[in-house]
This record gives structure tokens, C-alpha cells and sequence, in this order.
């Protein structure tokens, strides 16, 4: 499913107001591997004007609607997608409903506007009251106006990578002597000098050590040197 999320994923100044808001998901139906992300590294689906909206929760897909691009610039289209969404299942919205509120000034397409331009409110839609994810107000002004501004979502996102990164650094200089044995035994040389790269930052942190071929992990639960048998698992390719 991966190659058919945004192109915009490495943009961070990227502000999905459905996705943000509503945890809503869109998937390009573009042809397979026609395309690339902005980074040029990661084959995407081809371009297209059809985008399959989808609620995702840990065990099911809701599939929603087919729609344009549209939805992310204008909020008499991205409306009518998240009516669907609280209609059908306002379980999944849960967590963004705000509890004991009993009324609003704001309607979803002043939330829809305040919120591209960095500010968080909030709003009535369907006879229920939402608040919008807070932003950074970050977005450069043109014209008068102020282009959309960076998800305080994504700032919490990068932040908890970065610390994870740091802690599994940390962790690794605290135990140079062990590891040097480890790789010894491994490698049949003995280093001191680690040198670290990031092969996977996301919900699981992964570093590499260059020279040695050690990897080591931080699932936010456990942290250290991953086992063979992990290793291995994650070497093999992918398909999905």
C-alpha cells in the first residue's frame, strides 16, 4: 500500500487537513510503480486525478469515497468526506471529537481555513463538536496570505524519532567494550570506533553500525542489539 500514499509524505510543511483531523488516509490508484516520490528514492503509483479515501484503524480498511485532489484545497470538497466519515463510523473519529462541548461558533469550513493557515478552533459539523490538530505557524505569506502551515503532529512525530535516535545512540556508546566483543565474534575484528547510520526511523528506530554490520533497535519498548533472527527478517525484501 505504500507506494500509494502521497508523494508529499518527506515534505513536512505538507498539512493534510483530512488526515490531520480525521486520521483520513488517500491512496492514489494510479498504475503500479509509474511514478516516484519527491525524494526520487521510492517508486510511487502513477499520477492521477482519482484518490481512494480510506478510515484505517489496527484491524480493518473503511473505504469511504473516490475523489480528486480537490479535497485538500477546498472545503466544500473535503466536507462531504468527512460527513461519510462521521456518518458511518464515528467510532474511528473518536478521537477527535471533542467531549463535553455544547456549542460553536466555527463551522467545518472556518476550521478548514483557520487550520491551513496554522491555527487550531473548534467546530460544529453534523451536529457534533471537533477540534482541529494544533500547527506551526511556519507557512511562508504571499499575497496577503499564509501558505499552509506544518502539522503540530508531524513536529511530535519527528521529535519522538529524533529522541528514539539520540536514546539508541546513547545507549550504544554506554556499552562500547560489550559490543566490540559482540562484533569480534561476529566479524573477527575487533573495532571500537562505531560508526552509526539510520536504516529505519518510524514507530521502530533501526541504526546500523557501518563497519561491523551490527544493527540495533528501539521499538519504544525494548531498546539494544538486534537478534539474528530479527536481522535477518529485515533484510528480506519486501513485496508489499
Amino acid at each position: 500500500m505504500t507506494h500509494r500514499l502521497t508523494r508529499q509524505f518527506y515534505r513536512s510543511g505538507f498539512n493534510d487537513f483530512l488526515f490531520n483531523n480525521f486520521g483520513m488516509q488517500h491512496l492514489h490508484l494510479g498504475a503500479t510503480g509509474a511514478g516516484w516520490d519527491r525524494t526520487k528514492k521510492h517508486p510511487m503509483s502513477g499520477s492521477g486525478s482519482d484518490l481512494l479515501f480510506v478510515l484505517t484503524s489496527q484491524t480493518e480498511a473503511y473505504f469511504l469515497d473516490i475523489h480528486d485532489h480537490n479535497a485538500f484545497e477546498r472545503s466544500e470538497s473535503a466536507k462531504p468526506l468527512a460527513q461519510l466519515a462521521l456518518r458511518n463510523r464515528p467510532d474511528l473519529l473518536e478521537p477527535y471529537i471533542a467531549p463535553d462541548v455544547v456549542g460553536a461558533d466555527q463551522t467545518f469550513e472556518d476550521a478548514f481555513l483557520l487550520a491551513k493557515a496554522g491555527f487550531a478552533t473548534v467546530y460544529e459539523l453534523d451536529g457534533r463538536f471537533l477540534l482541529t490538530g494544533g500547527t506551526v505557524i511556519d507557512g511562508r505569506v504571499s499575497n496577503g496570505k499564509r501558505a499552509a502551515c506544518t502539522s503540530g503532529a508531524v513536529i511530535d512525530a519527528a521529535n519522538r524519532v529524533l529522541n528514539m535516535v539520540a536514546r539508541l545512540v546513547k545507549h550504544v556508546s554506554s556499552k562500547v567494550d560489550e559490543l566490540a566483543d559482540v562484533a569480534e565474534s561476529r566479524t573477527g575484528v575487533r573495532t571500537f570506533a562505531f560508526e552509526l547510520e539510520v536504516v529505519q526511523a518510524g514507530r521502530c528506530v533501526h541504526l546500523r553500525e557501518i563497519n561491523t554490520g551490527l544493527t540495533f533497535v528501539h521499538t519504544g519498548h525494548r531498546l539494544g542489539l538486534l537478534a539474528d533472527a530479527e536481522r535477518q527478517e529485515i533484510a528480506k525484501p519486501t513485496t508489499t
